[in-house]
């Protein structure tokens, strides 16, 4: 069963109700930084452009590939590819991994320029040198088939098993056809050495919930939009709270993306991760409910004045790309 707080605990809540904009002026110095990633979570596309024009004249890669984003989607602008392969070329060029492959992909199939393997080939091979699994998997591919470069079996063997050990599940077949054997999937924990598949926990015998579940539930929800400190008992029913709501959050429910925000942060029923956390509460500031935007503005606010450089622009990635 999937738990909704009731609006009389919302509004009862002490969180002041912020104009979203306008508050970040107090956020302190890396207000700047806030101002384009808030526009964006709000919809305010032409804003968020500003922003990240502003950012992107300063250096800032994460801002460029954004605005290419933004003329690759039409989001506030005319959509124009040739315009998104310059706001790629110029992230890409300044090291943001998102960027490289996207620029491979825009010239490998023609889109805003005229198709060019062999330079994507290029950058696809720089995207998969720091890691990009999808970069290796077609650059793998351009190896196999002979578009753009020489073709060249191991190469696309070399390519396929980097693209399988980075998760890429298509790559593993690839391997096969082209008679290699794909890397070892490390064993789960859960595993035990061999093949069999582990024995089938005994079923837990039925217990009725605590009487005063619905209150520890309510108490946990309430201290996490005040942004004070859970009980131990808080913290657990907090925690089954953001497994349950995790669908909810995903299709857009403004209160369950603050939780899973602010699960992220803590560490409660998920591991610690500023940068997911960060994303999860600028898209809670979309939110229908005055308290939840304001404490989904506080959350962002405080992560966004402690986030690395390399923490911004990974989150920054996600939030465009749509990403967890």
């Amino acid at each position: 069963m999937k738990f909704t707080v009731p609006n009389w605990i919302l509004s009862s809540l002490s969180v002041p109700v912020l104009v979203a904009m306008g508050a970040l002026a107090a956020i302190g110095a890396r207000a700047a930084d806030l101002r384009g990633d808030l526009a964006y979570a709000l919809g305010d596309y032409a804003t968020a452009r500003q922003e990240w024009q502003r950012e992107a004249a300063s250096g800032d890669a994460s801002a460029m590939a954004a605005i290419g984003m933004l003329y690759d989607t039409g989001h506030g602008v005319a959509q124009d590819f040739g315009q998104a392969l310059d706001w790629y070329r110029r992230a890409a060029d300044a090291g943001n991994l998102p960027a490289m492959f996207n620029v491979a992909t825009m010239l490998e199939n023609g889109r805003g320029t005229q198709a060019n393997p062999r330079e994507a080939a290029r950058w696809y091979g720089r995207a998969a040198a720091q890691g990009d699994g999808r970069a290796a998997y077609d650059l793998a591919t351009l190896y196999r088939d002979g578009i753009g470069v020489r073709r060249d079996p191991q190469a696309a063997i070399r390519y396929f098993r980097m693209a399988a050990s980075a998760g890429i599940v298509a790559a593993r077949s690839n391997l096969v056809a082209l008679g290699a054997a794909p890397p070892a999937i490390a064993p789960s924990a859960n595993v035990p050495p061999g093949n069999a598949p582990p024995p089938a926990p005994a079923p837990a015998a039925p217990q009725a919930p605590p009487p005063d579940m619905p209150a520890i539930i309510a108490q946990a929800q309430n201290a996490a939009l005040d942004r004070t400190p859970l009980s131990p008992e808080a913290q657990q029913s907090f925690a089954a709270i953001v497994l349950s709501l995790a669908d909810q959050a995903a299709q857009g429910d403004g209160l369950a993306q603050y939780d899973v925000g602010f699960a992220y942060e803590h560490g409660y029923g998920e591991a610690v991760d500023r940068v997911r956390a960060y994303v999860w509460y600028l898209r809670a500031t979309a939110a229908s409910n005055e308290a939840v935007r304001a404490a989904a503005l506080k959350g962002a606010s405080e992560l966004g004045r402690v986030l690395t450089e390399p923490e911004h622009e990974a989150a920054r990635n996600m939030l465009v790309g749509g990403g967890p």
